[in-house]
C-alpha cells in the first residue's frame, strides 16, 4: 500500500520521493503508550522491560480509565455476585480495603 502512495506521488509530484527504506534513519526519543489495564501485571511488566531495553528515551504512559455511573457499577456487582456467588463479597471488601490502604 504504501509503495502505491510512494509511487502517486512521483507521478504526480514529477520529482522523485525518497521510499522509506532511502529516507534517514532518525533516532527514536520519545515513545507514548496507551493503556487501559495499567493495573494488569503483565502490561506494567513489558513497559517496565521496554524501559529498561531502551534508557534513553523519553516514555509517556497513558492509561484511559473513564469514570462510570453508580448505577452501571451497581449492576455489574450485582451481576458478579449472581455469577460467582457470596464469595464474591469477601473479595471485593479485600479489593476495597487494599485500594483504600494505598491511598492512605
Amino acid at each position: 500500500m504504501q509503495d502505491l502512495l510512494i509511487e502517486s506521488q512521483l507521478r504526480t509530484s514529477g520529482s522523485r520521493a525518497e521510499s522509506p527504506a532511502q529516507a534517514p534513519a532518525r533516532p527514536v526519543r520519545k515513545i507514548v503508550v496507551f493503556t487501559g489495564a495499567m493495573s494488569s501485571y503483565s502490561v506494567r511488566k513489558g513497559i517496565a522491560e521496554l524501559m529498561r531495553q531502551f534508557p534513553a528515551i523519553d516514555w509517556l504512559v497513558c492509561e484511559h480509565q473513564p469514570s462510570r455511573p453508580v448505577s452501571k457499577l451497581v449492576r455489574s456487582q450485582i451481576r458478579n455476585v449472581r455469577k460467582h456467588g457470596w464469595r464474591w463479597i469477601p473479595y471485593q471488601a479485600a479489593d476495597l480495603a487494599a485500594r483504600i490502604a494505598v491511598r492512605w
